[in-house]
């Protein structure tokens, strides 16, 4: 179904940019009758008019609600297609200012900037982050802030779980998890991502080491290099270990990993641990390229 009702225009005049940016986004169709959610469609769409150029590098693009009554849908529909992209690179925050397209050429989607091509520094077999005793200290990773958890609630939920599916619970032959909440994790994804997950597309683990586990037995040989991102999360590298594999630190920058580098330092590597988005420490989510 075409919902590309004009909107009223504002009595300010908005920036160019924007302006031009909402003419581009005018061209967006959003189908009411599909199973995919609005935000999803939103998202892909306007992925796709960045990846091909129509929206460019920079430009500003029309705000949420804006974009809502451009679309004729409710603002949580541009709200979350905003946020996916700004989770995967495509576009970024400006404090007071709005959303604005990622820099990035859509015609040369593999290049990396100038400051990725420096050469890299060839990291020590240890990463001083794992040298380095944080236990105990505030600024320890592996310490959660015990005095933000909602004790309470989770309490509350636990005993509600425990009343509803505590036979099933105990089941040793539940080696994915118990039914109900791998149905309600597949339910969560397809409605915040679009995701057609099943029950049975889920896997419950005992927590990250659990799952990295999981994927380098799957995945990678006994001794295959792997490489990591430096800095990193200590306790990813520590488990990979465990599995026997050999981790290989490699640099990130204000890109995330530097490619370049891990064909350096390990051309022949089985996988590559990378954060797409808040990478640990730096914070900064991997770019298009």
């Amino acid at each position: 179904m075409d919902m590309t009702t004009s909107a009223t225009r504002p009595t300010q005049p908005a920036p160019q940019t924007e302006t031009r940016s909402a003419t581009v986004l005018l061209s967006v169709v959003l189908d009411r009758q599909s199973a995919e959610p609005l935000g999803r469609q939103l998202y892909l769409r306007i992925r796709d008019l960045i990846l091909q150029g129509r929206l460019a590098p920079g430009s500003r693009l029309p705000s949420s609600r804006r974009l809502a009554d451009d679309l004729g849908v409710s603002r949580a529909v541009p709200l979350a297609a905003y946020d996916q992209l700004a989770a995967e690179g495509y576009v970024e925050g400006r404090r007071g200012s709005g959303q604005y397209v990622g820099a990035l050429e859509p015609a040369k989607p593999l290049a990396r900037t100038a400051a990725s091509q420096r050469p890299a520094p060839v990291p020590a077999a240890e990463s001083l982050a794992d040298d380095l005793s944080l236990r105990g200290h505030p600024f320890d990773p592996d310490a959660p802030a015990w005095d933000l958890f909602p004790r309470h609630d989770w309490t509350r939920l636990m005993a509600r779980g425990w009343r509803l599916h505590g036979a099933d619970a105990t089941s040793y032959g539940l080696w994915a998890g118990l039914p109900a909440l791998r149905a309600a994790i597949a339910g969560h994804l397809r409605i915040l991502q679009g995701l057609e997950y099943r029950a049975d597309n889920v896997a419950i683990t005992a927590g990250n080491a659990d799952a990295l586990h999981l994927i380098a037995r799957a995945l990678a040989p006994p001794g295959a290099p792997v490489w990591v991102e430096d800095p990193g999360h200590r306790g990813a590298r520590r488990a990979l270990r465990r599995d026997g594999l050999k981790v290989t630190p490699v640099p990130v920058d204000a890109e995330g990993i530097i490619v370049g580098a891990g064909r350096r330092l390990a051309p022949r590597a089985a996988l590559a641990l990378v954060t797409p988005a808040r990478q640990f420490p730096m914070g900064a989510p991997l770019s298009l390229a």
